[in-house]
């Protein structure tokens, strides 16, 4: 939540968080918790009665309360003197306004085989950023730390945005360093290299990645990049003039040029 509402500060009112909306924002997340009698206990998360749930069907036993949502975290914030205007900057984001799509109940099912979230109607670049921030947060919450002992991968497409401000940068290179912890892999994909290599959060990324794939690179950040990746000179020119298929593969220190032939690549991949 911090994390998330400081990239929401900068955005909104060019600033970080500071001390006082900070605690402010931990005080207001054990309010709602607490008003519904949610505490570190699993078993808090229930009610020990038997009923009719909202879909329609019956259990016995037990009854999982409904989560606090965002609005309730926004009213108990509004209540802080010293939170107003974080609170304010907020209301963009309830149920019915123009970034409230996840002001409610979640309706999925964690255990589905397949799940998709489809992103591709979102033009704005904030928007883009703030939804895939939280759908990274619920993936790992559902699936990685409950699942420590399967093999997963997380791919996040468009990372360059996670490097736009100090928090969310944090957030990934936490999950790059973590994911191994709980058997999981991070892949992270981008158009612009020169974000990655502009904070140290990248350039921490990109180091505790066992493989690295270069495509073609424009030339105003080549020197940087050839350095930064300890590549012969030579390279330069090969990223530059790269055709699609064609990249620079660092493989666990082990360096070369490859080209993939896409049309054999569909064919396999259909015939698999």
């Amino acid at each position: 939540m911090r994390a998330l509402l400081s990239t929401i500060s900068r955005e909104y009112m060019n600033r970080p968080l500071n001390p006082k909306e900070l605690a402010d924002i931990e005080i207001a997340v054990n309010e709602i918790y607490g008003k519904r009698g949610i505490t570190k206990d699993v078993d808090s998360l229930y009610e020990s009665k038997s009923g009719k749930l909202e879909n329609g069907k019956y259990t016995i036993g037990k009854i999982k309360k409904n989560m606090p949502t965002f609005s309730d975290f926004q009213a108990a914030l509004a209540k802080r003197e010293s939170s107003k205007d974080l609170a304010e900057i907020l209301v963009p984001f309830l149920k019915g306004k123009s970034l409230g799509m996840f002001d409610c109940q979640s309706t999925i099912n964690a255990k589905d085989d397949i799940i998709a979230f489809d992103l591709s109607d979102i033009k704005d670049e904030f928007t883009k950023f703030y939804t895939t921030f939280v759908i990274i947060t619920w993936l790992w919450q559902k699936f990685i730390l409950l699942n420590k002992d399967k093999k997963k991968v997380l791919a996040v497409d468009e990372s360059w945005m996670f490097l736009k401000y100090p928090e969310s940068a944090n957030f990934l290179e936490t999950l790059s360093r973590r994911g191994r912890k709980y058997n999981t892999s991070l892949i992270v994909t981008s158009q612009f290299l020169d974000e990655f290599l502009a904070v140290d959060e990248g350039k921490a990324i990109i180091k505790g990645c066992s493989t690295t794939m270069l495509m073609k690179q424009s030339s105003g950040n080549l020197s940087e990049i050839t350095k930064f990746f300890n590549l012969a000179k030579g390279t330069e020119d090969f990223l530059m003039s790269a055709r699609p298929g064609e990249c620079i593969l660092n493989l666990n220190g082990n360096v070369t040029a490859i080209k993939f032939d896409i049309t054999d690549f569909e064919k396999e991949f259909v015939t698999t």
